[in-house]
């Protein structure tokens, strides 16, 4: 993002990522499965994407699935 970017500009840059991760994100549940690690942290991306536009409970909820599936599939490494 530039610095500096204020607004609308500001917007359209987290709408593009937004959009760029979600679809990263899908092609990796396509490609890995949704409890791959890369998954995982895709999903942990799109969560701070959400806390970072003002989603909090969205964040959080996505937030603590992604750990309910890592803790299931990998444990307390």
């Amino acid at each position: 993002m530039a610095f500096g970017a204020k607004g609308m500009e500001k917007q359209q840059y987290l709408d593009r990522a937004e959009e760029a991760l979600g679809d990263a994100h899908n092609l990796r549940i396509k490609l890995h499965g949704p409890s791959h690690r890369d998954t995982l942290t895709s999903s942990i991306m799109l969560a701070s994407l959400a806390k970072l536009r003002g989603r909090d409970q969205e964040a959080i909820e996505s937030l603590l699935e992604t750990l309910k599936v890592a803790h299931d599939n990998y444990g307390a490494q």
